[in-house]
């Protein structure tokens, strides 16, 4: 990254700075443990803000129904999976 950071700047600060100020803002790249959609996040984010009690029960009934379909559709992507797997005539693409 330092590379990077030199060759864009015109007078780039040293090395061991850059490593020093990189490491103040504790800063770090990793792959994500769980990656969820985004209407999944949104609606946590809309249940965690939401203080009327109406307005809760309708994103949780939202949130559920998300959830349900979301189970179909891998259930589903499964056994289409399972019977290409089985059945060398069907090509399933995941």
């Amino acid at each position: 990254m330092y590379s990077l950071y030199s060759t864009s700047h015109e007078n780039p600060v040293s090395d061991k700075i850059y490593r020093r100020e990189f490491h103040k803002l504790n800063l770090s790249f990793k792959k994500p443990k769980v990656d969820t959609c985004h209407t999944c996040d949104v609606l946590k984010i809309k249940l965690n803000i939401a203080t009327d009690e109406t307005k809760k029960s309708d994103l949780e009934t939202e949130q559920d129904a998300h959830l349900l379909a979301a189970d179909m559709a891998y259930n589903e992507k499964k056994f289409d999976k399972n019977t290409a797997v089985t059945d060398k005539k069907i090509k399933c693409l995941s």
